[in-house]
């Protein structure tokens, strides 16, 4: 018995597939529920366009100082989150990716919660 040649072909992501997962890397990377993010997708000279709009999870201000100062500033908290969109779109969907734009809509404040 052989084993029948692979048959050459394609796999297709749908459009809304893809919104969909670049919606939950784009929440988790945010720290924030996906419903809370929007997508746009576009075509650049064959390169994938990502726009993922989206509140930031920040810590309370009341929250101590040491916890709020390990977060990061938003603007590196979204620079960050602008390259995990970008590694794993590609990695989970193959999709070359040409720019990655990050656009805060709001601030989810999240208290900080005390250890008993």
């Amino acid at each position: 018995m052989t084993i029948p040649e692979a048959t050459h072909g394609r796999n297709r992501i749908t459009t809304r597939a893809l919104k969909q997962v670049v919606s939950a890397v784009a929440a988790e990377a945010m720290g924030v529920p996906a419903r809370q993010v929007g997508v746009q997708l576009a075509d650049a000279n064959g390169l994938l366009q990502v726009t993922a709009i989206a509140p930031i999870r920040v810590l309370s201000l009341t929250a101590p100082r040491r916890a709020a100062d390990a977060a990061g500033s938003i603007l590196a908290r979204a620079t960050a989150a602008q390259a995990t969109i970008r590694d794993r779109v590609l990695h989970l969907t193959g999709s070359s990716i040409g720019q990655v734009t990050v656009r805060l809509n709001d601030a989810n404040i999240q208290a900080q919660e005390r250890v008993q």
